[in-house]
């Protein structure tokens, strides 16, 4: 499914039928590993005029946050948790007897940025008990705000490029009224006549395919799959 139809990044419906489905701390990590690359792949594949010619099927998870880091599409902070993270992943996809306790997890959610701490705790704080019963369900939801964290500067760097026309077009339309002198027009206003939208939220990197099929199957999206036949 395509990102612009189901507006959003990350199928939320896939996400917890993938990650919440498993008791297992190591099969949720490499998994969360591989959602984190989605991102990555996200942010290159917006970039780059040909991203066909990157071989990002074959090119490492390293090389990918280096990428990403070196043409400034992610800030350092995350740069660095994600490398940490592909470190970790290395170390247990080459152990036999590899595991992830407690302990390890408590330390990658302190090895990431404060708002994704702040995030994740927030998060575990709902619950039945106030917080997330196991260690691989805190795990998930670690990666799930860790995923939407990225994903939102994903988010925000596909509406800066989209919309660069429209942000010049909203400047001049303030300097023009700092010119002027006068009182500046409300800021919807100003949006408006430049054709700029509002930007990302948040929340916007998640989508449900369970409900984007509800809509087409009654008959909601008719229009929109006319449009596009």
């Amino acid at each position: 499914m395509d990102d612009a139809d189901s507006g959003g990044l990350v199928d939320l419906d896939e996400f917890e039928r993938l990650m919440d489905g498993s008791d297992s701390t190591l099969e949720v990590f490499l998994k969360g590993h591989l959602w984190i690359e989605k991102v990555l792949n996200g942010f290159i594949e917006t970039a780059a005029p040909r991203p066909d010619l990157l071989g990002l099927d074959r090119m490492r998870f390293a090389t990918k946050v280096n990428i990403c880091e070196a043409f400034g599409l992610i800030p350092p902070g995350p740069a660095n948790s994600f490398r940490l993270l592909n470190k970790r992943r290395n170390e247990l996809a080459h152990t036999l007897t590899a595991t992830l306790d407690e302990d390890a997890v408590e330390r990658l959610v302190a090895q990431s940025s404060p708002q994704v701490r702040e995030g994740f705790e927030a998060a575990c704080s709902v619950g039945d008990d106030g917080r997330a019963s196991s260690t691989a369900r805190r795990l998930s939801i670690w990666f799930m705000v860790l995923v939407m964290d990225a994903g939102y500067g994903l988010l925000h760097y596909k509406y800066h490029k989209a919309n660069e026309s429209q942000h010049l077009a909203y400047a001049a339309i303030r300097v023009v009224e700092e010119m002027a002198g006068g009182d500046p027009m409300p800021e919807a206003e100003a949006r408006k006549r430049a054709g700029l939208a509002d930007p990302p939220h948040p929340r916007q990197v998640w989508f449900r395919s369970s409900s984007r099929l509800a809509r087409l199957a009654d008959g909601e999206d008719d229009g929109a799959a006319e449009t596009r036949s």
